[in-house]
């Protein structure tokens, strides 16, 4: 065995990190410069593609919605006087919500609004009478 053998190379550590540091430099630079070549830029010009003719809020989740003419658009969805996008569920007594997949006529059941009163009807279990001026007063409601 010769002395070349045995002898050991020591780097120091500074000289570690800082390679290690411009390595990562020069990824995050590549990483940056693939992004903005390959990421489509909006339009400058906007070309008209059709025309938005009715929207449709969906007050009891998972229910069929009410189609509107107008409506405003909020953080948690759309909203037309007191009808609110998504605002009621179906939950059992004991406070458990209830999705269309557990119970699949909840897709039948069909939406409309007079006045303040929402109703939900469903052929197999008649008509539910929502006033939701009302109710919202008088009743604690729910975040989920």
């Amino acid at each position: 065995m010769s002395d070349i053998d045995n002898i050991y190379f020591r780097v120091p550590e500074r000289n570690i990190a800082v390679g290690v540091g411009v390595g990562l430099g020069a990824a995050l630079a590549g990483w940056w410069a693939w992004r903005r070549l390959t990421t489509t830029p909006p339009p400058h010009t906007w070309e008209e593609a059709g025309e938005v003719s009715e929207l449709t809020i969906y007050p009891l989740k998972a229910a069929k919605g009410i189609p509107m003419k107008e409506v405003t658009a909020t953080k948690y969805g759309f909203k037309s006087d007191l009808l609110e996008d998504r605002s009621f569920m179906v939950m059992s007594e004991e406070g458990n919500f209830i999705t269309s997949r557990q119970v699949g006529v909840i897709v039948t059941v069909e939406t409309e609004m007079k006045g303040s009163v929402l109703i939900l009807s469903a052929k197999e279990f008649g008509d539910v009478l929502v006033d939701i001026e009302k109710d919202l007063k008088d009743r604690p409601v729910l975040e989920v």
